[in-house]
């Protein structure tokens, strides 16, 4: 598929694309800080982990989803450092708004203190973060450079997961932030569980409306492939 051609004159797309160039360099400095940070505290629990091991059930699943995100957290910075140029960007407030706050707004659950939650629903919980960490990560990979976080067009993504829905990488997310509000157990995180899903729609929102714009067939790609939900919706 091939970029949609915009016809503009000569200064004003000369300005348009260094004022693109300018906004990705410093959105990935940005967010390379950020996702270093939370690699950095990935890697810490894992060291610790490591230092008092207890070979419980719970333990297991803790180690094995401290080892999924540290692969998961490590790509995105990859790929933030990687990714390509952005050609268009969804202008507004609103759109740079809800796309840092769905990214990462779950981290207030580090401020919660998390309620007592039976031991069966604490394994259910592990279980749905590690199962939706290593998904998000086998679509990220899909995704590539065209990954970020803020609502841009850089190339249409139509295979591996991407052909089955549209957001599949907000899907699989879904799974982590379920899981991570099962297991902190309040109504706080409960609250903050559906602040994400909010934002994370409007993320998908607004990708779209850039997407449409900017990407010559992505509104034909649309049409034929659901939004998150396989099979059943063939527009969000």
């Amino acid at each position: 598929m091939t970029m949609q051609e915009v016809t503009a004159a000569p200064g004003q797309a000369e300005r348009s694309t260094a004022y693109l160039q300018l906004e990705d360099k410093l959105g990935k400095l940005v967010l390379l800080l950020l996702f270093l940070w939370h690699f950095s505290q990935v890697w810490g629990a894992l060291l610790r982990m490591i230092a008092e091991p207890q070979h419980g059930l719970m333990w297991t699943l803790g180690f094995v989803s401290t080892i999924c995100s540290i692969g998961f957290v490590g790509l995105i910075v990859f790929l933030t450092v990687t990714r390509s140029q952005p050609v268009d960007v969804q202008p507004g407030f609103e759109a740079r708004f809800s796309a840092f706050m769905g990214t990462f707004v779950l981290l207030a659950l580090i401020a919660i203190p998390p309620a007592g939650v039976p031991a069966g629903l604490a394994v259910i919980a592990m279980l749905l973060i590690i199962v939706g960490t290593v998904s998000s990560t086998w679509c990220l990979w899909w995704l590539g450079r065209s990954f970020a976080v803020m609502a841009a067009a850089r190339r249409i993504v139509v295979a591996g997961p991407y052909a089955i829905v549209r957001h599949p990488l907000y899907a699989t997310e879904s799974l982590i932030v379920i899981g991570c509000v099962l297991l902190n157990g309040t109504a706080l995180a409960f609250a903050v569980g559906a602040l994400q899903f909010f934002f994370q729609y409007r993320r998908m929102v607004n990708e779209e409306k850039v997407l449409s714009r900017a990407l010559e067939g992505y509104s034909d790609y649309m049409t034929r492939t659901p939004m998150v939900i396989p099979r059943l919706f063939a527009r969000g």
